[in-house]
């Protein structure tokens, strides 16, 4: 099938990577809270939804980045519920074939 490429997922594995890590920061913590609210959710429903074009490694990131956020801020899980976030990453970690890498295998 039809995969992103390269250059482009090698930039959205930086952002990912980056904000990953901000989340857990304490210097960011008060700035990082309000990085769900705009289009991220979005973006990373699009990626976890369809880990086939992705592929392993942004999809393994991309719910990670989702997972880190709900750990350093469980008080806005309930504006991920709201957003169908929470969903998309249920459906694709339980109903669709989660990318079969060590690595995401590895995570769960």
């Amino acid at each position: 099938g039809v995969q992103c490429i390269p250059q482009r997922a090698a930039l959205l594995k930086s952002m990912l990577n980056f904000l990953k890590k901000a989340i857990q920061d304490p210097a960011f913590s008060d700035g990082i809270r309000h990085v769900m609210d705009g289009s991220l959710p979005t973006s990373l429903k699009h990626i976890i939804s369809n880990a086939e074009y992705y592929g392993p490694s942004l999809f393994l990131l991309a719910t990670e980045v989702v997972t880190v956020f709900v750990f350093q801020e469980p008080s806005l899980l309930s504006s991920l519920q709201d957003n169908g976030l929470t969903d998309v990453m249920l459906h694709a970690l339980l109903i669709k074939d989660v990318p079969a890498t060590r690595e995401v295998l590895g995570s769960l």
